[in-house]
């Protein structure tokens, strides 16, 4: 076994949280506090963290490492992710600390307690030295950007170690007691390593709460001294630069959790006045490098990181991960200590023989003047080959759908330009930032759902093959054909993101013939259905209902 570090822990007088209301609360009060409820949570069994605040979060996870107890960080918090850490882990005890997280808890089927840590103990002075609980296991989960959430289980000491070698980049040139501000959850791995573990082993002072709103975010930084660090988003950071809101001075500024556009970039560095770094790692490894986004394309190796490279694959390797771990990404080595990332391995679209990440085609989409979020949405591949449409979800409030395209145009290839173009208020992104496929998909669905009278004119030649056999003399079009256009007509309508299209029912009033237009058109039904009509020469030919074997009111049975 490795031997656990000597000493981790802030100076004992040191200010560690700050309450959005509430007095400061110092590191032996949180240490008395996190032992008076240690005594509470004896027994067997996960403690399951559903606490939002940072004090409330850091409280619970030190009393759980306190009392032996395995603490659990789903990163999928709605009563459906619940539900499935419920049947995960049976014996687990919840806590949660807003009425939020407790209707979700309710409609999820479990039993859980608020947790308010109440600071009236008897406050002993008694010093925790970190390392001493550093075997206390943390399960974290994949955000479920490529697919299902999966969890992770690391160790206290695992985290301590990982702060070591990202510290030097968050405190660089700052000296201690710097004021931390983060918008990002403290159950995120980069929320976790920023605004948890590493504030406490270099004294920073972290505000407790997780402020949302542009006014929030400044009031939160007013209300820490400098020198201030902002630890947020791309998403954030986009509606922080439009909302024009003053700020009070940031010294430096940490982006994760998606691709920052290098003109966001240098805009929040001239709003804030700071170095703006964007960090780049895996819920598996944590933090693994940095880069000044708007000055630099490659990212530097963080403190104590080894990349090594074989067959395509990308491993990371430090004291404290290790046997190396292979990255779901593909990293470019630059020189000794820098970096690129070339796409994620199982994210290559291929659309016409030609092949691009889909993480790079995302950014190129968000980075568009105008955006605030965006992201493509492929079809899982076809069985007899590749993607064969893409459909972009754009929240750009005074764009169009040329404006998008024509933007593309300039950046991408044509056979990556989009079908179709999908306007929207917000993608769903979850409280970290990420978007998680499965919610991404249903979102998608259901939006499209929505957009009725979807139309397509196709004219059928007396020369094709079908009319040969099918009424000599007198052609019509056969039925199966009527059918196979308005399949094609819905699956395009939904991106070709539903599945296969099964057939409820279909009528044909009357027939089609050749070489003159047939018009269909589509409207979305009541329980997943879909109506379709066609239409030639002002007679209904053809009256189907389709459904998918995906629709926003359920998952694929997989």
């Amino acid at each position: 076994m490795s031997e656990q570090p000597a000493t981790y822990r802030p100076p004992t007088d040191h200010v560690t949280m700050i309450p959005p209301a509430g007095e400061p609360v110092d590191w032996t009060s949180i240490t008395g506090e996190a032992r008076l409820q240690a005594g509470g949570l004896a027994g067997t069994g996960p403690v399951l963290n559903l606490c939002e605040d940072r004090l409330a979060f850091l409280v619970l996870l030190l009393a759980a490492a306190l009392a032996d107890r395995e603490t659990i960080l789903p990163s999928d918090r709605s009563p459906g992710g619940l539900l499935g850490a419920r049947s995960s882990y049976k014996s687990a005890t919840v806590r949660y600390d807003s009425k939020d997280m407790a209707r979700r808890v309710s409609a999820a089927g479990l039993h859980g307690e608020f947790f308010r840590p109440a600071f009236t103990g008897d406050d002993s002075r008694d010093d925790l030295d970190l390392s001493s609980i550093g075997g206390a296991g943390i399960v974290m989960f994949t955000s479920g950007s490529t697919g299902k959430p999966e969890p992770c289980a690391r160790t206290l000491s695992f985290f301590l170690k990982g702060a070591e070698a990202n510290a030097d980049c968050m405190m660089e040139g700052l000296r201690s007691g710097a004021g931390i501000v983060a918008t990002v959850p403290p159950y995120h791995m980069f929320g976790l390593e920023l605004s948890i573990i590493v504030p406490l082993i270099k004294g920073a002072t972290v505000y407790s709460g997780r402020p949302f709103y542009p006014r929030d975010i400044a009031a939160a930084l007013s209300a820490i001294e400098a020198p201030r660090i902002l630890v947020s988003t791309p998403v954030h950071l986009r509606v922080l630069k439009e909302s024009g809101i003053g700020m009070p001075p940031v010294a430096r500024v940490f982006s994760a959790t998606a691709p920052l556009p290098a003109p966001l970039a240098g805009d929040i560095e001239n709003m804030l006045g700071a170095d703006l770094r964007e960090i780049f790692g895996t819920t598996e490894t944590g933090s693994i490098g940095w880069r000044n986004t708007a000055r630099e394309e490659s990212f530097h190796l963080l403190h104590g990181m080894e990349l090594t490279q074989q067959d395509e694959v990308s491993r990371i390797s430090a004291p404290h991960i290790s046997p190396p771990f292979a990255l779901p990404d593909r990293l470019a080595a630059v020189g000794e200590n820098d970096f690129r990332i070339a796409g994620r391995s199982n994210d290559i679209v291929n659309i016409a023989g030609k092949r691009m990440s889909l993480a790079g085609l995302n950014a190129i989409l968000a980075g568009i003047d105008g955006v605030m979020d965006a992201a493509f949405l492929a079809p899982d591949d076809d069985a007899g080959g590749p993607v064969n449409r893409m459909v972009a979800f754009v929240a750009a409030p005074g764009l169009s759908d040329g404006d998008i395209r024509s933007a593309l145009r300039d950046r991408l290839d044509n056979a990556f330009i989009p079908r179709r173009v999908i306007f929207v208020e917000a993608l769903p992104r979850n409280e970290a930032g990420k978007l998680p496929l499965h919610e991404f998909r249903r979102f998608a669905l259901a939006t499209l759902t929505r957009l009725d009278g979807a139309e397509r004119i196709t004219r059928f030649a007396a020369d094709e093959p079908f009319f040969a056999d099918h009424f000599p003399g007198d052609p019509i079009v056969p039925g199966a054909v009527l059918l196979s256009e308005a399949s094609d007509l819905l699956n395009e309508s939904l991106g070709g993101l539903a599945g296969p299209v099964e057939f409820v029912s279909a009528r044909f009033p009357d027939s089609a013939r050749p070489g003159e237009d047939c018009l269909f058109r589509m409207d979305a039904g009541a329980n997943g259905q879909y109506r379709i009509e066609c239409v030639q020469g002002g007679r209904v030919v053809m009256k189907a209902a389709m459904r998918t074997a995906t629709h926003p009111g359920g998952e694929t049975g997989e």
